[in-house]
């Protein structure tokens, strides 16, 4: 995470920090947020005008901060459906990482379909001494950068020390309203 790295803020941590201190980290932390903000305008062109708001605007009920994890997949046919006759065909698909998260007030689902695929990279720190309750855990952070002309990288950073990388060319970006129920 270049811009919102882990453990800068987290409970316990900040709430020991004397008050210089506090403020300190505040200002990085408003300095991080504008040069987070000033490289996600460059990237205005490069994906959906949804998905650009989403990340220059997803704050608060609209964010993703204690959001669950429901699904990280990837594969190069995530829509096959088996069968006898068509496992035997010689098939070309590309390479696509789909994330499906659900926010924290389970009002929203959301859903990045993330091809043109140059890296993925999911790490789940099995004996994280932070915590040790076998679950990926809660969203705490998330960037969407540019990693070079061609390539973006939407990165995750979940409570568990859990990170999702994915360096992409083409991103799709749908968020759903759920009905009470």
């Amino acid at each position: 995470m270049k811009y919102f790295p882990q453990g800068e803020s987290s409970g316990d941590e900040y709430a020991s920090l004397t008050t210089a201190q506090r403020k300190a980290l505040n200002r990085k932390f408003s300095r991080n947020f504008k040069a987070y903000h000033k490289q996600l305008d460059k990237l205005k062109r490069r994906i959906s005008p949804e998905a650009w708001k989403f990340f220059a605007l997803g704050f608060g009920d609209t964010g993703l901060h204690d959001a669950r994890l429901l699904t990280f997949s990837a594969g190069d046919d995530l829509n096959f459906a088996v069968h006898r006759n068509q496992a035997s065909k010689a098939r070309k698909y590309k390479t696509e990482v789909r994330i499906l998260i659900l926010n924290r007030k389970q009002t929203h689902l959301y859903s990045f379909v993330c091809t043109e695929i140059r890296k993925f990279l999911f790490n789940y720190p099995v004996q994280d001494p932070r915590w040790n309750w076998h679950q990926i855990d809660l969203l705490e952070t998330y960037e969407l950068t540019s990693v070079n002309k061609r390539y973006l990288s939407l990165e995750l950073l979940f409570s568990s020390n859990t990170t999702l990388l994915v360096e992409f060319g083409q991103l799709r970006y749908k968020r759903q309203r759920l009905l009470p129920g």
